[in-house]
């Protein structure tokens, strides 16, 4: 018997809170509560300011990024991009994954451009973040193999890196054969045989979109994506390292640009496969198992930085991402219904 919305919304909510509770669990299992206050109320509250100015920074380098997937991107306004890029991430720190959704939703509104086109710039971004993972995982490979391999028992650091390849290479290839190729039009082709003709007609629509949003103007605009590309995760990498500032860990445990590509590259695996809201409980898991295990920080130490390095941005988002849905005067529920009609292939 097939089960009710209502009842598929209960039930993932359900198994969202059971994640998010034991990987809090986890977390913060064995902390001494008062050492962790102590760390909390020692931190250099200007450092974790500059490392939340870093972070919302480098939603503006993301927005300038993705003008550049965009066709005729130099005509999609800076500010309305970095607005819609701050509201995704606000809703996947409410909703996991529905900022990729409403991301190009907020775009397509205010620039009145089709939104399956801004769908699949998305798609390649986030395929082009994952390319970049791995670059910063093969690069740990080379210099911290044994490291890695302390840090998650049982499993290899090649075997790591394979299963993190796989999902990514497929979806390059996914995309490249689907819209460099005929094999594209030949499955749009068998499906419009086997399907009614107003349903083909719109699928036809959203796969010319989709074909036309994964291109980006040549060689101009590839060193432009690598050159943006790489100031992201720098300031990424740096909003780590200011947070390694706030809390004297520089002085106290050596932790220098090593340790902060190191925990980056950790912390943002964690981010990647977490399905709660804002990455909830397993990223504070794997910044604390990165921390205590292959740099000695005290437990208590290692949960007090991932606590506070999690909340402020994450707080900061939230902030600007009200202000600028204010701006965009979208309502939370607005923007959550849309998240449901993409999940169900709608376009607006």
């Amino acid at each position: 018997m097939a089960l009710s919305t209502k009842t598929r919304h209960i039930l993932n909510l359900a198994v969202v809170l059971a994640i998010l509770a034991g990987s809090l669990w986890f977390a913060l299992q064995g902390v001494e509560w008062g050492q962790l206050w102590d760390a909390i109320t020692r931190i250099n509250v200007g450092w974790i300011v500059v490392s939340v100015v870093v972070t919302i920074s480098s939603h503006f380098i993301r927005a300038e990024r993705w003008r550049i997937l965009i066709p005729d991107g130099n005509s999609v306004g800076r500010f309305n991009a970095f607005s819609a890029t701050v509201i995704g991430y606000m809703m996947n720190n409410i909703i996991p994954r529905s900022g990729e959704v409403i991301r190009p939703w907020v775009l397509a509104r205010r620039e009145s451009r089709p939104f399956s086109r801004l769908l699949a710039t998305v798609l390649v971004e986030r395929i082009l973040d994952g390319l970049a993972l791995l670059l910063i995982f093969l690069l740990l490979l080379v210099v911290a193999r044994e490291q890695l391999e302390d840090l998650l028992p049982g499993y290899t650091a090649t075997g790591i890196f394979l299963t993190l390849s796989i999902p990514i290479i497929g979806a390059v290839l996914m995309v490249v054969l689907a819209v460099k190729t005929t094999l594209g039009t030949t499955i749009m082709a068998w499906l419009c045989r086997r399907f009614p003709g107003k349903l083909t007609a719109k699928l036809q629509e959203i796969f010319e979109e989709f074909r036309s949003g994964v291109n980006f103007s040549g060689a101009r605009g590839g060193a432009l994506i690598l050159f943006w590309s790489i100031l992201l995760w720098v300031f990424y990498a740096f909003s780590i390292y200011f947070g390694f500032l706030a809390f004297g860990y520089d002085q106290r445990y050596g932790l220098g640009m090593g340790a902060m590509v190191t925990t980056l590259a950790i912390t943002t695996v964690g981010i990647t496969i977490a399905p709660t809201p804002g990455a909830f409980g397993v990223y504070h898991l794997f910044c604390r198992a990165a921390l205590v295990t292959l740099y000695a920080v005290a437990e208590s130490d290692a949960v007090a930085f991932a606590l506070v390095l999690h909340a402020a941005p994450y707080l900061g988002t939230i902030l600007v991402g009200t202000l600028l849905m204010l701006r965009e005067g979208i309502s939370f529920g607005e923007a959550t219904q849309h998240t449901k009609d993409g999940e169900k292939g709608e376009h607006g």
